[in-house]
């Protein structure tokens, strides 16, 4: 991809591209549990990951009840496709390494997601299955109610979809959609059965974007959530040290590791404690963050953070308490031991504010540079090539009109950004704090830029390195402002959802425990 965004430290490096990330906690907590809600739309991409939930008779699945949504009561069949798609996701999470206590290799109903409440993984997935499924169908009978017509867009993602299993069937050799459906989701599973769960799903997503877009908020309403929130919001300033305290294995006069003693890992403890409380002194004392931390230069035991932004929900929780705290001065300076034990932390705080950075809008087309094989980055003479295609690129789009409109056609058919093709290469909301790379960012928030400008920008620092042929669409938000509204709006998103399956009543019945069975 090409504007890698370049995590800091604590949050590892992404090697593509995407849209802002969501930066309240209110917003992102909805924002996950509408990844694991509207999977279902995604339908077949992680449907063969279900294939582990295979039934042998449809018969005791379309008699017993699961859940009874709306006084409608739902079988065992009905929810087979909500609770696969949904074991899908986090299975194929805890393969990615992403979930700690999840193993995808054991059945869900053998592994604890919670230990004190003795909840199993089966009760979590079957507790989200029937979340996804009555917030779904709620939302189908609001969208009846108001008399919402699914869109010519809606009408196209069903298409795509419906092309998409007949394609993925034929590809795992299967010689009818409903053989493949039956054998992923049991045998009451049919194609009209899958086409309508995804119409649902289609018209459920479209009347929550729906009511999400006609929510509007005000600058008081906005600056007083941010005042109720600002341990949260406000971007935080600080300087860190870490001084890694783990021992390294030695071999004995045999060749064999021989693993440290629990002498050696205090000694350890105590020299990384030493070294923290030394430079703690020093910058109590009135010297240069940058001149105590040159005495570590070289030395690969201890990290140099200088100059750290994050906002307050992004904080290490290890000092993210101690940083928020009202009396908390410029200056200041704080040692930790890291929640892991694995070293020291030393934490100097520099400010805390709001965040008033204007956000930019901004479109781009990406011309990847070649690359020889095994190379890690291009040669000079790639780069010049990829240079000359974008600078022709943006020539001709000049000649033609020049229009936004053009530029957008323009992306479709050259951008190697795969994950913005679709979007006319917009990128919304940029601002400093994102991570991508340096020149995309120095170029998109320059103070001088004006709607319409355009130009080349070099990409050296993605997984993939070329030229980016820029169009700024507009200022956005000031960052502070951005944020409060997402959260505002997933707030009332989410109590709005709320409200809906209220109404129309959930009912957890015994058969539900037969799913995947």
């Amino acid at each position: 991809m090409s504007a890698s965004r370049e995590k800091k430290s604590r949050q590892g490096k992404t090697e593509e591209l995407s849209e802002r990330q969501l930066k309240a906690q209110q917003e992102a907590a909805q924002a996950k549990r509408n990844t694991i809600i509207y999977t279902i739309i995604g339908v077949v991409s992680a449907v063969l990951v279900a294939a582990l939930l295979i039934w042998n008779s449809g018969f005791f699945q379309n008699r017993v009840g699961a859940v009874v949504i709306g006084g409608k009561t739902y079988t065992v069949a009905d929810m087979q496709y909500y609770y696969g798609q949904i074991y899908s996701h986090y299975y194929s999470q805890a393969q990615a390494g992403m979930i700690d206590n999840l193993d995808y290799e054991l059945p869900a109903e053998d592994q604890m997601y919670d230990e004190e409440e003795g909840k199993t993984w089966k009760d979590f997935i079957l507790e989200e299955s029937v979340h996804a499924m009555s917030e779904i169908k709620a939302l189908v009978a609001y969208a009846e109610k108001e008399g919402y017509k699914m869109s010519e867009a809606g009408e196209q993602t069903v298409r795509e979809n419906m092309d998409s299993l007949t394609a993925e069937s034929a590809k795992n050799g299967f010689t009818t959609v409903n053989s493949f459906l039956k054998t992923v989701y049991g045998n009451a599973m049919t194609k009209a059965r899958f086409e309508q769960i995804v119409r649902e799903s289609v018209i459920a997503s479209e009347t929550r974007t729906r009511y999400e877009q006609a929510l509007t908020y005000t600058d008081g309403q906005m600056n007083d959530f941010y005042l109720e929130h600002r341990d949260e919001m406000d971007l935080f300033e600080y300087n860190c040290l870490y001084f890694n305290m783990t021992v390294t294995p030695t071999k004995n006069e045999a060749g064999e590791y021989v693993d440290p003693t629990d002498a050696d890992k205090e000694a350890a403890k105590q020299t990384a404690m030493d070294r923290a409380d030394k430079a703690k002194k020093e910058l109590d004392s009135g010297a240069v963050f940058n001149t105590v931390a040159d005495q570590f230069a070289g030395d690969i035991r201890v990290a140099v953070s200088a100059d750290q932004s994050y906002l307050g929900y992004e904080l290490n929780t290890l000092f993210a308490e101690w940083m928020q705290d009202d009396e908390r001065k410029g200056g200041d300076v704080t040692v930790l031991e890291a929640e892991d034990g694995k070293g020291i932390y030393l934490v100097q705080f520099l400010n805390r504010g709001r965040s008033e950075e204007i956000t930019a809008d901004v479109r781009h087309v990406f011309i990847a540079a070649d690359k020889d094989e095994g190379a890690d980055q291009p040669t000079e003479e790639q780069y010049a090539a990829a240079k000359e295609k974008a600078q022709k690129l943006l020539d001709e789009w000049k000649t033609a009109g020049a229009t936004e409109e053009l530029f957008i056609e323009m992306v479709e058919k050259e951008s190697a950004d795969t994950a913005s093709v679709a979007n006319g290469g917009l990128y919304e909301s940029i601002s400093s704090l994102d991570g991508y790379v340096k020149s995309f960012t120095d170029w998109a928030l320059d103070p001088a830029r004006k709607a319409g400008d355009t130009g080349l920008v070099q990409n050296t620092d993605s997984s993939i390195q070329g030229w980016h042929i820029m169009y700024y669409v507009a200022p956005n938000e000031a960052l502070w402002k951005l944020d409060a509204d997402g959260a505002m709006r997933a707030e009332d998103l989410d109590e709005w959802m709320h409200e809906l399956t209220e109404e129309l009543g959930v009912t957890v019945l015994d058969g539900i425990n037969n799913l995947g069975a």
